[in-house]
């Protein structure tokens, strides 16, 4: 746990990779925008 921890407060687990974009063969979606686009599945 500590490491984790640790992981969270040196920010390591902000870093985004690119392999989703590479798997899918396009862009992803931010949660924001998923959100945006399906705010009624939420409200």
């Amino acid at each position: 746990m500590l490491e984790l921890f640790e992981v969270f407060a040196t920010n390591q687990a902000a870093v985004v990779s690119p392999d989703g974009e590479q798997l899918l063969g396009s862009p992803l979606t931010t949660l924001t925008d998923f959100i945006a686009r399906n705010k009624t599945a939420f409200v």
